[in-house]
């Protein structure tokens, strides 16, 4: 059903990320992820969705910290069904 917020079984999401932390306040975060998402499209059911990110942490003192972080995200529709709509 379209629009009523439902997702079948043939959806999905990986996911996996790894954290180093080289000194008390010094820490790096990679992570990767590839998930499947509802289209609006009608020809289309389905969009991929693929990103990685990196990330650093810095702490200043023990209330303040910063951080930086890059992710490149990429969706992909998926490939037309043959036979599917008008």
């Amino acid at each position: 059903m379209v629009g009523e917020g439902v997702e079948d079984a043939e959806y999905y999401t990986l996911a996996a990320g790894v954290r180093h932390t080289f000194t008390r306040r010094t820490a790096v975060l990679a992570d990767l992820s590839r998930a499947s998402h509802e289209s609006d499209f009608a020809r289309n059911p389905y969009y991929l969705r693929t990103s990685a990110g990196a990330g650093l942490s810095q702490r200043l003192t023990e209330r303040f910290s910063c951080g930086v972080a890059l992710r490149y995200t990429r969706d992909t529709l998926a490939a037309v069904r043959a036979g599917a709509g008008p």
